[in-house]
């Protein structure tokens, strides 16, 4: 009698396996950046809509006690913070998949800054750093100090400012979709790597 499905054999139970070492070394080349491992991670937010509020309000600087105090406890753990840093303090780091690999400095306004301006983009880029940067260090209880996103008449501080508050709304949401990321069986992984390497 022929077995049910030919696709266990000789691995796990329901795992597709590749069929070659060209669809291993595709599955190897395509891995995300931010793995299945950190998305388990992530739970933690899945419907957890008062502490998504939360950590928005204190990333603000316009948080209560308790929604600090809620922060801290909900993210009193350092592998979730390792996970975390990946999405506001980015860095190069050595077992990046290829062509994930960025941080701050890789963005589109340095891309884009000339030789004219690259002072002023250059400044408010560290200002926006140094936000992101005092704002995670309070979340982790290193300082206590909060963001200060006050209005001023200062341009290279108003476009970190703005390009901040659309960053961590923007990373947010990220950390939601990836908590929520259904994980990809090795024949869809197979499939997508497939895909990606015809393109």
């Amino acid at each position: 009698m022929q077995p049910e499905n030919n696709q266990n054999q000789g691995g796990g139970q329901g795992e597709a396996q590749p069929e070659n070492e060209m669809a291993k070394a595709l599955i190897e080349f395509e891995k995300p950046r931010i793995t299945q491992t950190d998305c388990e991670t992530l739970k933690v937010f899945v419907g957890a809509n008062e502490l998504l509020k939360a950590l928005k309000n204190v990333f603000y600087g316009i948080e209560t006690q308790e929604e600090l105090d809620l922060v801290r406890s909900s993210l009193d753990d350092v592998e979730l913070q390792r996970v975390m840093e990946k999405f506001f303090l980015p860095e190069i780091e050595p077992d990046d998949p290829v062509g994930t690999s960025f941080d701050h400095y890789k963005t589109g306004d340095i891309g884009g800054a000339t030789e004219d301006n690259f002072n002023q983009v250059w400044k408010s880029k560290n200002l926006f750093i140094e936000l992101v940067k005092t704002a995670w260090n309070r979340i982790t209880g290193e300082i206590s100090k909060s963001v200060d996103l006050s209005p001023r008449k200062d341009f290279a501080f108003m476009t970190a400012r703005n390009n901040y508050i659309d960053f961590i709304a923007e990373k947010i949401r990220q950390i939601v979709m990836n908590s929520n990321r259904k994980a990809e069986t090795q024949e869809e992984l197979i499939a997508r790597a497939r895909q990606n390497s015809s393109k």
